[in-house]
């Protein structure tokens, strides 16, 4: 018996082509094919798909737990200006006459959720081991001040600035108000 030959279609123009082509009908139908980019097809996702129509992001997703809306957002890539270092925080690099250099690394770089709390503050923190930035939801991509809470030491014993000064006024105004009376006359 003879078998008819398997006839697949071009991806681009839907014409026929050999079993020996993969894809494309011609070279300017893999020309145009390469120029064609597709969006992730999950609802709200800008990424670019391709496995299986989804982003890797959500590929991995599906692959791992059935489902590409499962879990958390996916993490956003590092804005245009900054970096993204191992730890998962975004850093920038600042320039040489910017007020906060002085908090970069050798690098010129500054985590930016440091330098979003040092802005609002308006001075330069303290380094790290003194004073860190923790962050609230625990998305380290999150550098919204409202997300952002100032601590002394670090995040594991390191307490919020506002309870360590709530704890030095009590202890002010129980065993030593007379100090605490002329601190606030200095002012």
């Amino acid at each position: 018996m003879h078998e008819e030959p398997n006839t697949r279609a071009c991806v681009v123009c839907a014409a026929p082509i050999s079993p020996r082509n993969k894809r494309y009908c011609s070279h300017a139908c893999a020309n145009e094919g390469a120029r064609t980019v597709t969006l992730c097809c999950v609802p709200g996702c800008d990424k670019r798909g391709g496995h299986g129509g989804y982003c890797t992001g959500h590929a991995k997703r599906i692959r791992t737990h059935g489902d590409p809306l499962v879990h958390k957002p996916l993490r956003p890539m590092a804005s245009r200006g900054s970096i993204l270092v191992k730890g998962g925080y975004n850093r920038v690099a600042l320039p040489k006459d910017h007020p906060f250099r002085c908090m970069c690394d050798s690098s010129g770089c500054v985590a930016v959720h440091r330098l979003v709390m040092a802005e609002a503050l308006g001075r330069p923190l303290r380094p790290a081991p003194l004073e860190t930035v923790h962050h609230k939801n625990g998305h380290r991509y999150d550098n919204r001040l409202a997300n952002l809470e100032l601590r002394i030491g670090d995040h594991g014993p390191g307490q919020v600035v506002e309870d360590r000064v709530a704890d030095a006024l009590r202890i002010l105004r129980l065993y030593a108000p007379e100090f605490l009376a002329a601190t606030v006359k200095e002012l």
